[in-house]
């Protein structure tokens, strides 16, 4: 196996300069990076820790088995919405997927409606959605989806789900490997009207 990696704050991301025999990829960096659409035959593992990287989506990678994209914060870069992932959840991107993560955004309760009848979600075994703001509407929406029994494993640490809905998905996805550690509480601020509301953030901000 030949596993890579590219790091920084920012910049072109060096497609046209990878290994032809390379199979797995880590990318890790800020609100600058670029990450152009390319084709590779080999790549059987990316990992994308990185704010707007819509060319990924765009990519032609035929051999990929595992992806896992994080998405952050607006403000640091994190310009993906779920719209954009459209390619992927219709299963028209990346043939060869069988493990996907959709990691760290704040729309992770709208993800988790559109995963619930999305074809991906069919096709692959394991999904994680760490790190999300994932909260009990989302939550609710994994107990009653018939898609995600499907599943080998479901992984989901780091959620603002409440115990009552996390057992709920415990008894809906039995025969699922389940991993629901780290529930985290929202913190709170005061709107215009002084009233005191909850304030969610996905685990990693910056």
């Amino acid at each position: 196996r030949a596993p890579g990696g590219v790091g920084g704050g920012g910049g072109r991301w060096p497609a046209a300069g990878l290994a032809p025999r390379l199979e797995e990829l880590w990318v890790r960096g800020g609100s600058g990076l670029e990450f152009p659409a390319t084709r590779h035959e080999a790549l059987r593992r990316l990992v994308v820790q990185a704010g707007g990287l819509p060319g990924v989506l765009a990519s032609d990678l035929p051999a990929l088995e595992h992806l896992e994209l994080w998405f952050g914060v607006e403000d640091y870069g994190g310009t993906t919405e779920v719209g954009d992932l459209a390619p992927l959840l219709e299963g028209k991107a990346f043939p060869n997927l069988r493990s996907l993560g959709l990691r760290n955004a704040e729309w992770g309760d709208d993800l988790v409606r559109r995963l619930a009848d999305a074809p991906v979600t069919q096709r692959v075994k394991v999904l994680d959605l760490s790190g999300h703001v994932l909260t009990e509407p989302g939550g609710e929406v994994l107990a009653a989806a018939p898609a995600f029994r499907g599943l080998d494993r479901l992984v989901m640490r780091y959620h603002f789900v409440p115990e009552p809905v996390l057992e709920r998905i415990r008894q809906a996805l039995s025969g699922v490997a389940l991993d629901l550690d780290d529930p985290q509480e929202p913190d709170h601020d005061l709107d215009d009207d002084g009233a005191e509301v909850p304030v969610y953030f996905p685990e990693v901000t910056e």
